[in-house]
């Protein structure tokens, strides 16, 4: 199957589970009841949840530098336009096309290979998953969580704990696996220079885990991501604030965690569907009736769609792109 096939077939598939994860999330909607909870929400209070989803960029761009290897980081403003360009990509494209845009962009503006520039986010992907696991269970104490996400993040955090620490392990070993690497290229009947070549590549993916061996700077991707989260889920609590939602401060926590892991399904692009069928549940388990939830999660979703595509769209004016050339450049 050639690599355009391929594309249309995975945009497909995505919009097919949109579209199902939408007739459930409207299946016994009353509109009447949706329209009430919109024309009553109190909308001043998302002028501090869209500050705090702005401010969110800047703290993931400062985590992002984190994740370059030494001898030079990434210069943060390089880091935070190829950011905001992403977030707008993956918005508008299927299969998370903006994450590989991010990758070119970085390396086309900074001194990074392109298979540098992945593996940091790769990483970026990986620490991300696991602090919302880790978020969900130090939700336990105070929540009484279903069976079902228990034993889903159990079985989420210990896979993704078990991928981190064996690519940091991989990454000691960079000469080790690189010879493995060229030796197995080259039995493929890959010529030897080659089987060099596509070896160096191919372990460069491991260069931003090699900085999570580093203590200190472990430790301030960690915090950096707790700080990052939490930011969302306190612009996620203002915005149940507008709905006048009577939930605690870790409602807003848990949905946005549920919301994260679900946004690893594949969907049509900006993961219409499953952000709001996520939503729904997790608010559901806290007693909130099912059109109110699904109103304020509209809204939600909305807010974070129009400030994500705006600040791409910044981003490209700072650099003088037109959205038509960038298209042109990462396709």
């Amino acid at each position: 199957m050639s690599m355009e096939k391929k594309q249309l077939a995975r945009l497909l598939a995505g919009i097919a589970i949109s579209v199902l994860a939408l007739a459930l999330v409207a299946r016994g909607m009353s509109w009447s009841s949706v329209q009430q909870a919109l024309a009553e929400a109190d909308y001043r209070w998302l002028v501090p949840a869209a500050l705090l989803t702005l401010l969110g960029l800047g703290m993931r761009a400062l985590r992002w530098q984190l994740l370059f290897p030494p001898p030079r980081p990434a210069r943060l403003g390089n880091l935070l336009d190829s950011l905001n360009i992403g977030y707008l990509l993956s918005n508008v494209l299927p299969a998370r096309l903006g994450d590989l845009a991010r990758a070119y962009l970085i390396s086309e503006w900074e001194a990074v290979g392109k298979a540098s520039a992945l593996s940091t986010i790769a990483s970026e992907r990986l620490v991300d998953a696991l602090t919302v696991v880790v978020f969900l269970f130090l939700l336990l104490p105070v929540l009484r969580l279903p069976d079902w996400t228990l034993r889903s993040g159990a079985v989420a955090g210990a896979l993704f704990l078990a991928g981190i620490l064996t690519l940091v392990w991989l990454a000691g070993r960079r000469q080790h696996v690189q010879r493995r690497l060229a030796g197995g290229l080259a039995r493929m009947r890959f010529a030897t220079r080659d089987a060099e070549r596509w070896a160096t590549r191919l372990v460069a993916l491991l260069d931003s885990f090699a900085t999570l061996r580093d203590p200190t700077t472990g430790f301030q991707i960690a915090l950096w991501s707790v700080i990052t989260w939490g930011d969302a889920a306190a612009a996620f609590y203002f915005v149940f604030r507008a709905f006048h939602l009577a939930v605690p401060p870790t409602a807003a926590v848990f949905t946005l965690a549920v919301i994260a892991l679900g946004m690893a399904v594949p969907a049509a692009p900006g993961q219409v569907g499953i952000f709001e069928g996520a939503g729904v549940v997790a608010l559901g388990l806290f007693g909130v009736q099912h059109d109110l939830a699904l109103s304020a999660i509209l809204v939600l979703h909305a807010m974070n769609y129009v400030l994500l595509s705006g600040a791409g769209f910044w981003s490209l004016a700072r650099r003088g792109l037109s959205y038509k050339q960038l298209l042109s450049q990462v396709r």
